[in-house]
Protein backbone atom coordinates (compact mmCIF):
# COMPACT_ATOMS: atom_id res chain seq x y z
CA UNK A 1 0.00 0.00 0.00
CA UNK A 2 1.28 3.45 -0.95
CA UNK A 3 1.60 5.94 1.91
CA UNK A 4 1.00 9.66 1.91
CA UNK A 5 3.86 11.90 2.98
CA UNK A 6 2.86 14.86 5.14
CA UNK A 7 5.51 17.53 4.56
CA UNK A 8 5.94 21.15 5.69
CA UNK A 9 4.53 23.18 2.82
CA UNK A 10 6.83 25.40 0.80
CA UNK A 11 5.14 26.79 -2.31
CA UNK A 12 8.27 26.91 -4.45
CA UNK A 13 9.32 23.34 -3.69
CA UNK A 14 5.76 22.03 -3.91
CA UNK A 15 4.90 23.51 -7.29
CA UNK A 16 8.32 22.57 -8.70
CA UNK A 17 7.73 19.02 -7.45
CA UNK A 18 10.84 19.21 -5.23
CA UNK A 19 9.06 17.39 -2.42
CA UNK A 20 12.23 15.96 -0.85
CA UNK A 21 13.33 19.53 -0.05
CA UNK A 22 10.29 19.93 2.25
CA UNK A 23 10.60 18.54 5.78
CA UNK A 24 8.85 15.18 6.21
CA UNK A 25 6.62 15.21 9.30
CA UNK A 26 4.64 11.97 9.03
CA UNK A 27 3.64 9.17 6.67
CA UNK A 28 0.03 7.96 6.73
CA UNK A 29 -1.88 5.26 4.87
CA UNK A 30 -5.18 7.19 4.49
CA UNK A 31 -5.50 10.14 2.10
CA UNK A 32 -5.54 13.33 4.23
CA UNK A 33 -8.34 15.86 3.77
CA UNK A 34 -7.42 19.48 3.02
CA UNK A 35 -10.17 20.74 5.32
CA UNK A 36 -8.90 18.85 8.38
CA UNK A 37 -6.83 19.87 11.37
CA UNK A 38 -4.06 17.46 12.41
CA UNK A 39 -2.20 16.94 15.68
CA UNK A 40 1.19 15.30 15.16
CA UNK A 41 3.74 15.00 17.99
CA UNK A 42 1.95 17.63 20.12
CA UNK A 43 1.91 20.19 17.29
CA UNK A 44 -1.06 21.28 15.18
CA UNK A 45 -1.13 21.48 11.38
CA UNK A 46 -3.61 22.35 8.66
CA UNK A 47 -3.55 20.97 5.14
CA UNK A 48 -2.81 23.48 2.42
CA UNK A 49 -1.87 21.54 -0.73
CA UNK A 50 -1.81 17.98 -2.01
CA UNK A 51 -0.46 16.05 -4.94
CA UNK A 52 -2.52 12.87 -5.41
CA UNK A 53 -0.13 11.62 -8.10
CA UNK A 54 2.95 11.90 -5.85
CA UNK A 55 1.05 11.19 -2.61
CA UNK A 56 2.45 14.34 -0.97
CA UNK A 57 0.35 16.42 1.39
CA UNK A 58 1.58 19.93 2.25
CA UNK A 59 0.89 21.09 5.81
CA UNK A 60 1.49 24.30 7.76
CA UNK A 61 1.93 24.47 11.52
CA UNK A 62 -0.61 26.53 13.43
CA UNK A 63 -0.60 27.51 17.08
CA UNK A 64 -3.51 28.03 19.42
CA UNK A 65 -3.91 30.84 21.93
CA UNK A 66 -3.26 29.85 25.53
CA UNK A 67 -6.21 31.90 26.76
CA UNK A 68 -9.32 31.88 24.60
CA UNK A 69 -11.50 34.89 25.13
CA UNK A 70 -13.86 37.25 23.38
CA UNK A 71 -11.98 40.25 22.04
CA UNK A 72 -12.84 43.46 20.26
CA UNK A 73 -10.09 44.26 17.79
CA UNK A 74 -9.59 46.31 14.66
CA UNK A 75 -8.81 43.14 12.67
CA UNK A 76 -10.88 39.97 12.27
CA UNK A 77 -8.76 37.59 14.39
CA UNK A 78 -9.69 34.02 15.35
CA UNK A 79 -9.83 33.72 19.15
CA UNK A 80 -8.47 30.16 18.95
CA UNK A 81 -5.46 30.33 16.62
CA UNK A 82 -5.06 34.15 16.34
CA UNK A 83 -5.20 33.98 12.53
CA UNK A 84 -6.07 37.34 10.96
CA UNK A 85 -8.58 36.92 8.13
CA UNK A 86 -7.88 39.68 5.61
CA UNK A 87 -11.01 38.76 3.63
CA UNK A 88 -13.39 39.43 6.54
CA UNK A 89 -14.75 42.52 4.78
CA UNK A 90 -16.69 40.11 2.56
CA UNK A 91 -18.70 38.78 5.53
CA UNK A 92 -22.09 40.05 6.63
CA UNK A 93 -22.25 42.39 9.64
CA UNK A 94 -22.79 39.49 12.06
CA UNK A 95 -23.02 35.74 12.06
CA UNK A 96 -21.19 32.50 12.68
CA UNK A 97 -18.64 30.69 10.61
CA UNK A 98 -15.43 28.70 10.57
CA UNK A 99 -11.92 30.07 10.90
CA UNK A 100 -10.26 29.61 7.51
CA UNK A 101 -7.01 28.66 9.26
CA UNK A 102 -7.92 26.21 12.05
CA UNK A 103 -11.54 25.39 11.17
CA UNK A 104 -12.88 26.32 14.62
CA UNK A 105 -16.43 27.67 14.84
CA UNK A 106 -16.62 31.36 15.71
CA UNK A 107 -19.28 34.02 16.10
CA UNK A 108 -18.61 37.58 14.96
CA UNK A 109 -20.16 41.02 14.88
CA UNK A 110 -18.83 43.92 12.84
CA UNK A 111 -18.58 47.04 14.98
CA UNK A 112 -18.57 50.23 12.93
CA UNK A 113 -17.33 53.45 14.44
CA UNK A 114 -17.22 56.87 12.82
CA UNK A 115 -14.51 59.41 13.53
CA UNK A 116 -13.59 62.72 11.98
CA UNK A 117 -10.29 64.30 11.14
CA UNK A 118 -10.59 68.09 11.21
CA UNK A 119 -7.79 70.33 9.94
CA UNK A 120 -7.45 74.11 10.26
CA UNK A 121 -7.49 76.17 7.09
CA UNK A 122 -8.02 79.78 8.08
CA UNK A 123 -9.24 81.27 11.33
CA UNK A 124 -12.08 83.73 11.11
CA UNK A 125 -10.86 87.04 12.55
CA UNK A 126 -13.30 89.01 14.69
CA UNK A 127 -14.24 92.57 13.91
CA UNK A 128 -12.96 94.76 16.68
CA UNK A 129 -15.55 97.31 17.75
Amino acid sequence: MMTWQMRIYDSTHFWNKEYQAMELIKEVTEEPDLGSLFEINDKFYRGCAKSPKSKVFGIEEITFAEEIEEKEETDFTCPYCLYEDIDAFELSDEGTGECSNCGSEIEYERVVEVSYKVSPIKRNMPIKI
